[in-house]
C-alpha cells in the first residue's frame, strides 16, 4: 500500500512539473509487475528428447489399409523423422499394429545395411497376440549393427505372397554409434532421451506415461493403440 501511494505521489509531482494530467496507477499494479516479472523468469519445459545434430532427415513411412471396406492406418515403425540412434549393436525396433491381423495375412521383417545389395535378415514375425506396440529383437535374428552404417528396417503385412506389390509396409531407420560424453556407465530412459539415443531410450521406457511423452514430442501420439 505504502509503494502504491508513492508512486501515485510520483506522479503528481511529474504531471505538475510538466502540465501532464496524471494517471492513478491501476489496482494491485504491484502485484501485476511482480507477476509478469515472474512468468518471464519461470524456466521453460525442457524437451524429453533431444535429436542428434547429425541425426539424418528421413520421411516417416506408415502402412495404410487398401480396402474400402476399412479405415484408418495398420502399421507404423515407432521412428522420429530422423535415422534415430542407438548404442546396442543388438537394439529393439518398436513398430504398431492398428487392428487385428486379417485372415490369411502375415508379417515380414525386412533389415537391409544402405551399402550392401541383399536383405541382412528377411523373417517372417510371429503373429501378434492383440493390437497394439509390438517388439522386435535384433539378438534373436542373429544379426548385430556395425557402427558407422545406415539400416532401414521394415515391417510388411503381406496379404498374398504371390503379389508382394500389395504389402503394407511400415518403414524406418536406425543408426549405431558410440556412446556420447557424459552418458554414463547405467542411463535410463531420460538419460537415453537426453542424448538423442531414440531407440535405447524407447526400449528403456517402461513407465507408460513416459513412453506416451517420448512419442508425443516426435509426432506419434496417434500411433495406435497401446
Amino acid at each position: 500500500m505504502k509503494t502504491a501511494m508513492r508512486a501515485a505521489l510520483a506522479l503528481l509531482l511529474v504531471a505538475t512539473a510538466t502540465g501532464l494530467p496524471a494517471e492513478a496507477p491501476a489496482a494491485g499494479g504491484d502485484e501485476a509487475a511482480g507477476e509478469q516479472a515472474a512468468q518471464a523468469e519461470a524456466p521453460t519445459a525442457r524437451a524429453l528428447y533431444v535429436p542428434p545434430r547429425l541425426g539424418k532427415p528421413r520421411e516417416r513411412v506408415g502402412g495404410g489399409v487398401r480396402s474400402l471396406q476399412e479405415t484408418g492406418p495398420e502399421l507404423y515403425a515407432l521412428v522420429p523423422d530422423h535415422a534415430g540412434q542407438t548404442v546396442s549393436a543388438e537394439p529393439s525396433l518398436f513398430w504398431v499394429l492398428g487392428r487385428e491381423l486379417p485372415a490369411g495375412a502375415s508379417l515380414v521383417f525386412t533389415l537391409i545395411d544402405e551399402e550392401q545389395v541383399d536383405p541382412l535378415v528377411e523373417a517372417e514375425l510371429p503373429a501378434p497376440q492383440a493390437p497394439g506396440i509390438q517388439r522386435i529383437d535384433l539378438a534373436r535374428h542373429g544379426v548385430g549393427l556395425e557402427l558407422g552404417r545406415d539400416y532401414e528396417w521394415s515391417v510388411a503385412l503381406v496379404r498374398d505372397a504371390e503379389r508382394r506389390s500389395n504389402d503394407v509396409t511400415a518403414v524406418g531407420w536406425i543408426d549405431r554409434v558410440e556412446p556420447p560424453a557424459g552418458l554414463g556407465a547405467s542411463p535410463d530412459a531420460r538419460g537415453y532421451a537426453a542424448h538423442g539415443l531414440w531407440y535405447d531410450a524407447l526400449a528403456a521406457a517402461e513407465d507408460p506415461a513416459l513412453r506416451d511423452e517420448l512419442l508425443r514430442e516426435v509426432g506419434l501420439e496417434r500411433a495406435g493403440p497401446r
